[in-house]
C-alpha cells in the first residue's frame, strides 16, 4: 500500500524525471525500502538556457534513482508540444566556463550531535570536491539562523566546517534558513554565474504543511536556483524527510537521501559530481519561430521521462534590409504561384464540405481528460468533485472550484482564464497565474499536478466531452 501511494505521488507529474526522483524517495521514507534499487529511468536536470544566433544552449545533468551520475546523457528539446529536436552541439562544461555560487545549509539541532564527526568530513569532502574558483556561504540553523557572512572561498568555508557543532533546542528554522539563501543568492551582481542551495536536513520545521515547501520550491524554479537536498534522520524518523523531496521535486534540483552515518559522505560526493560534471548541449536556433524574442517555456526529454521546465527569454533576431527585401520578393512569388495553381485545382474537382467544428475549447493534454475535448460555451469551471451546468470535475474529493474560463464581452473577443489560488496553483504556458489573463490559440493550461489542457480556437466533434450547459 506505502509504495502504491509512493506511486501516485511521483505520477503526479506526468513523464517528469524529478518526479520520479521525489516518488522513489517517498517509497523509501515512508516504506523503509532503498530508492528504487535496480531502476534505470534517467533523471536529468535543465539550467541556465539560453537563445542566441548560434542555437539554444542549456546545461544538462543526468542521474540515476540513486543519485549516481550518468556519463552520457542522451535528451531531445521539446520547445512545441509534442515537438523534439536532437542537439546539434554537445561537450563538457569545461572548468572556469561557469562560476559556481552556493548556500549551503546545515541543520545544527542536538539530534546531529552524536553525526558531528560525520557531517564534517562529509562537508569537508564536498567542498574539496568543487571547482576552486567556487565561492559559497555556510550556515547553520536551528531555533535561529545564523547570519549571512557574504560569498567566500573553500578555503574559508573548510575553516567553518571544523567549527560545527549540533547544540540547538527548539522548532528548526529550515524555510527561515532557505529563504535566506535565496535572498543572498538573488543578489549576487554576476548573473551569468550558476547559483544552487544545498541542505543538510531532517525536514522539521514549525509548519509542516507540504504545500509550503511547494510553494519554496517554485519561487527558486522561478529564478533559475536549483535546490538539492540531503536528507538524514539520526533518529530515523522518516515521514518529515518528505518536506526535502517537496523542495527538490519543485525547485528543479534532485534529492538525496542519507540513511545512516556512513552514508553522507558518499551522498554529498555524488552531489559534487553532479555540479561540476554537467554538459553544454546545444539546439538548432531554427527551432526559435519567433524572430522578435520573448519568453518560452523549456524542457528535455530524457528517454521516458521530462527533465523540470525553465523559462528563457530569446533576443530578436535581427536581419539586414536587404535580406529582408529578397525574403519578402521570393514570398511574393511564391504566394502567386500557389494561388495560381490552387485556383486552377478548385476548378477541376468539386468542393470539400468542411468536418464540423464545435468552436472554442480545451484538448486534455494528461489527467481523466487526456486525449478529450471539452467545448466551453460562455463560462467553464474546473475543480474536484464538481456537478453541474458548466463544470468539469478533475478527480474526485470535496467540492473545490479550482480555475474558471469565461468568454470576456468587454475585451477583445477572447476567452479570460482565473485561479482560485487554493490547493493547486494554475500555469499558463509554465508560468504561475496570478490573477486573471486573457488566452490564445495552442495556449498550455495547467491544473496543479491534476490535469492539463491546449486551448484551440476550433475543436472538432470527435472525442468531446459533453458538458452540461446553463438554462
Amino acid at each position: 500500500m506505502r509504495w502504491r501511494a509512493a506511486k501516485r505521488v511521483g505520477n503526479r507529474l506526468p513523464g517528469s524525471g524529478l518526479g520520479w526522483l521525489s516518488g522513489a524517495l517517498f517509497a523509501g521514507l515512508v516504506g523503509g525500502t532503498h530508492l528504487a534499487a535496480g531502476a534505470s529511468r534517467p533523471l536529468c536536470r535543465i539550467e541556465q538556457p539560453s537563445v542566441s544566433s548560434e542555437g539554444i544552449r542549456a546545461l544538462v545533468t543526468q542521474v540515476d534513482l540513486q543519485g549516481q551520475l550518468l556519463s552520457d546523457p542522451r535528451v531531445e528539446l521539446e520547445f512545441l508540444p509534442g515537438q523534439l529536436a536532437r542537439p546539434i552541439h554537445r561537450r563538457p562544461l569545461s572548468q572556469g566556463e561557469k562560476k559556481l555560487y552556493f548556500v549551503l545549509l546545515v541543520e545544527g539541532s542536538s539530534a546531529y550531535a552524536p553525526a558531528t564527526d560525520a557531517i564534517r568530513a562529509a562537508l569537508r569532502g564536498f567542498l574539496r570536491a568543487l571547482p576552486p574558483e567556487s565561492q559559497g556561504e555556510l550556515w547553520q540553523f536551528g531555533n535561529r539562523v545564523e547570519p549571512p557572512i557574504g560569498f567566500r572561498p573553500l578555503s574559508y568555508l573548510q575553516g567553518l566546517v571544523d567549527r560545527y557543532s549540533a547544540v540547538s533546542e527548539g522548532e528548526l528554522q529550515l524555510v527561515r534558513a532557505v529563504r535566506q539563501g535565496q535572498s543572498a543568492l538573488t543578489a549576487l551582481p554576476d548573473s551569468g554565474a550558476r547559483r544552487v542551495l544545498v541542505v543538510l536536513a531532517d525536514g522539521y520545521n514549525p509548519v509542516m504543511d507540504r504545500r509550503l515547501f511547494q510553494e519554496v520550491g517554485i519561487d527558486l524554479a522561478e529564478q533559475q536556483m536549483p535546490i538539492f537536498p540531503v536528507a538524514f534522520s539520526p533518529r530515523d524518523v522518516r515521514g518529515p524527510l518528505r518536506n526535502l523531496g517537496e523542495l527538490a521535486r519543485h525547485g528543479g534540483g534532485t534529492a538525496r537521501w542519507a540513511r545512516t552515518l556512513s552514508d553522507l559522505e558518499p551522498q554529498f560526493a555524488a552531489l559534487a559530481r553532479e555540479l561540476t560534471s554537467a554538459e553544454v548541449v546545444t539546439f538548432d536556433r531554427k527551432l526559435w519561430r519567433d524572430q522578435e524574442g520573448g519568453p518560452r517555456s523549456l524542457r528535455l526529454r530524457c528517454g521516458e521521462g521530462y527533465s523540470n521546465t525553465c523559462q528563457v527569454l530569446a533576443p530578436s533576431l535581427r536581419r539586414s534590409l536587404w535580406w529582408l527585401l529578397g525574403l519578402g520578393l521570393v514570398g511574393l512569388a511564391v504566394a502567386a504561384g500557389l494561388t495560381a495553381w490552387w485556383s486552377r485545382q478548385r476548378r477541376k474537382r468539386p468542393p470539400l464540405a468542411a468536418p464540423p467544428m464545435l468552436g472554442p475549447g480545451l484538448v486534455g493534454l494528461s489527467g481523466i481528460l487526456r486525449g478529450q475535448t471539452v467545448p466551453l460555451g460562455n463560462r467553464l469551471m474546473l475543480g474536484i468533485g464538481l456537478s453541474g451546468p458548466q463544470t468539469c470535475t478533475l478527480g474526485d474529493g470535496p467540492s473545490e472550484p479550482l480555475c474558471e474560463l469565461r468568454f470576456d464581452r468587454t475585451g477583445p473577443g477572447r476567452y479570460v482564464v482565473s485561479s482560485s489560488q487554493r490547493t493547486h496553483h494554475v500555469f499558463v504556458n509554465g508560468m504561475k497565474l496570478l490573477g486573471a489573463i486573457a488566452i490564445q490559440d495552442q495556449d498550455r493550461i495547467q491544473i496543479g499536478d491534476l490535469a492539463e489542457f491546449v486551448y484551440r480556437d476550433q475543436i472538432g466533434v470527435s472525442g468531446t466531452r459533453n458538458i452540461p450547459s446553463s438554462t
